[in-house]
């Protein structure tokens, strides 16, 4: 398979070594490329090994091809220990980084579904067991309930189909499809609804849908204000005016121009938690706001928007009006992005509460009890998510 330009000239021959198109090969059965004999007992620490972990292993350097899917797992009984882990080395072994995008767990069985953008190896970590060591990493893209031992076969590599390389799509993306992301990093601010968009397979999605990279700040329980006592000097990502003290460390803003870095973007979904205290609005509105204390949410809120908005000003910038935020947070939070002309996304307004279709009865017989887009309480569920990645990451990537 070849590709031409306009005028009849080869740009692509489809041999596999070009910049254009690679192999992404079949696999009839699953051939286990994990040669247990090979492997390190200790954990990663880094770039190097630590041999005091002895309950943990490391597998030998196994040999992975760009856009083709893998599946490295485990069927460990000694449950989710935070242990396993693929680790990116290059062609020529140098240590890239870690990367656990794909992680599932099911029972007792712990898989990392991993498909790599250039050529090179990964090392695989996981639980050390004596009595039925398991560990397999094959050619595929669903957890495989049979263990298939190490037996050196080789792939099968006379049966695949061309796909665009990520620097192709990375042209196409940048040429034809431009976004206001495209090669930025996405610094991404919020609570336990933030922190599981950051944490799932569908922010790796969204990463290569639009040529970017997210740097997550999310966490479970964060609230706008800071109730530690710390207030403006808080340096915990329980609050956002942590988690912008957090990002003045990894995105300096620039001493000329006081902006940050043009290829940076900034979103905010936060306000389901409180600080201690709420605060709300003086009369004169948000401009009238002297409290920069940060110790309350409507201080906080317009502290660091404020200087958002500011030192932001030649940067994508964006606030998600979360799921559960209601009262003086949401009547201030709007009247702060319309003061500051920040643009806004409402996520009630595409989200319905469950209790909207609850009690309808199914043609079956059977009555729906929660229709998940959320999980009826304060996070969001399976459609809830799907529906944020039809309407709202777009407007994230063409619209902020």
């Amino acid at each position: 398979m070849a590709m031409y330009d306009i005028d009849g000239n080869v740009i692509s021959s489809g041999d596999g070594d070009s910049n254009l198109l690679t192999k992404v090969y079949k696999q009839s059965k699953v051939i286990n490329l994990l040669d247990r004999t090979k492997s390190t007992i200790g954990r990663m620490s880094g770039e190097t090994i630590n041999p005091a972990q002895t309950g943990v292993e490391v597998s030998d350097y196994i040999r992975v091809y760009a856009q083709n899917t893998y599946v490295c797992q485990v069927n460990d009984t000694t449950g989710k220990l935070g242990i396993d882990g693929v680790f990116l080395y290059s062609l020529s072994k140098s240590y890239i980084r870690q990367d656990n995008r794909g992680y599932k767990t099911n029972g007792t069985y712990h898989w990392i579904v991993y498909t790599p953008q250039e050529d090179g190896y990964i090392r695989y970590q996981y639980s050390r067991q004596e009595a039925s060591p398991n560990p397999m990493v094959f050619m595929g893209d669903t957890l495989s309930t049979t263990y298939v031992a190490y037996t050196g076969e080789s792939l099968d590599f006379s049966d695949y189909t061309y796909h665009i390389t990520a620097d192709f799509r990375g042209v196409l993306q940048e040429d034809y499809l431009k976004n206001n992301l495209f090669g930025k990093t996405v610094y991404w601010f919020g609570d336990s609804n933030s922190d599981n968009w950051a944490s799932s397979d569908q922010r790796y999605a969204f990463e290569q849908r639009y040529g970017c990279t997210v740097k997550s700040y999310g966490k479970y329980g964060a609230h706008w204000g800071d109730n530690t006592g710390a207030g403006v000097a808080a340096a915990d990502r329980s609050s956002a005016i942590g988690q912008y003290n957090e990002l003045l460390g990894d995105c300096p803003i620039s001493t000329d121009t006081y902006l940050f870095p043009d290829d940076s973007a900034f979103f905010f979904m936060m306000g389901t938690n409180s600080s201690n205290v709420i605060g709300e609005l003086p009369a004169g509105g948000v401009g009238a706001i002297t409290d920069e204390t940060c110790e309350n949410d409507v201080s906080a809120m317009n502290y660091v928007l404020k200087r958002m908005r500011y030192y932001g000003r030649n940067n994508p910038l964006g606030v998600f009006l979360p799921w559960s935020c209601g009262g003086v947070k949401r009547e201030a939070l709007i009247a702060i992005c319309d003061y500051y002309c920040i643009p806004y996304f409402d996520i009630p307004a595409i989200i319905p509460d469950y209790l909207k279709t609850r009690g309808l009865v199914r043609p079956d017989g059977t009555t729906v009890t929660n229709d998940y887009f959320t999980d009826g309480g304060v996070h969001l569920a399976t459609y809830g998510w799907a529906k944020f990645a039809r309407i709202a990451e777009p407007w994230m990537a063409y619209q902020v």
